[in-house]
């Protein structure tokens, strides 16, 4: 969607006086990860750890920061949501070593920028 398009409905929201979210893209890391891999591929590439897998994690992670950055700079959001689907119907997918170590890196990326950019705006106010 372009971005004229997600301000335009931003601004709507604004005008009614509702609380402005920002949705991240469905399945924001792990299940575009699996959207990209497939998802028995991703798991596999879990255990043999290809080095294409780190390239793809951190370009999602790259792209995912970007548009953080573009909704926070924009000044009209009050809340970014950051959904992905991390469980199977009872346990997580993949071992919590595993979340740490492919998972967990690129949230500790993006979770702080927003975080720092709210106490910014927050501070600015």
């Amino acid at each position: 969607m372009p971005w004229s398009k997600v301000f335009k409905e931003l601004d709507k929201a604004r005008t009614r006086g509702d609380l402005i979210v920002a949705y991240m893209p469905h399945g924001f890391f792990f299940q575009r990860l699996y959207y990209l891999r497939g998802f028995t591929n991703l798991l596999r590439d879990f255990i043999q750890k290809p080095p294409q897998t780190y390239e793809l994690i951190e370009a999602l992670t790259e792209y995912n920061l970007k548009l953080v950055e573009i909704l926070l700079k924009s000044g009209r959001i009050d809340v970014i949501a950051f959904g992905s689907d991390l469980e199977a119907q009872d346990r997580m997918p993949m071992s919590p070593k595993t979340f740490r170590g492919f998972i967990f890196p690129s949230y500790r990326k993006n979770f702080p920028e927003y975080k720092e950019q709210e106490r910014k705006r927050t501070l600015a106010h």
